[in-house]
């Protein structure tokens, strides 16, 4: 096991697979950037749903995976009413 991951909750580690699998559909629907990067949206409200959870629970889960955490992730937001863009970095490479 990769220590860098070690301490991720097994809930995170779930939710950034959820997200890499997102990232084929986003691919396949043309969700790319000027940079020419795959982004997705995840929602707080789809994480909730995914995991059965309150939002406090769904944000702690985000942040482990983002820049206040591991930085599997990172989130841009966007204007008001609109979902954050997340990027997924591949994990070989991060840590």
């Amino acid at each position: 096991m990769d220590e860098r991951f070690s301490k991720l909750s097994v809930e995170a580690k779930l939710l950034y697979g959820l997200m890499l699998d997102r990232m084929g559909l986003s691919r396949t629907n043309g969700l790319i950037d000027s940079l020419n990067r795959v982004y997705i949206y995840f929602t707080l409200d789809e994480v909730m749903e995914c995991f059965h959870c309150a939002r406090e629970k769904a944000n702690k889960l985000i942040a482990e995976l983002d820049a206040r955490g591991i930085g599997l992730i990172e989130t841009k937001r966007q204007r008001m009413g609109k979902p954050n863009i997340i990027y997924v970095k591949d994990f070989s490479s991060c840590g």
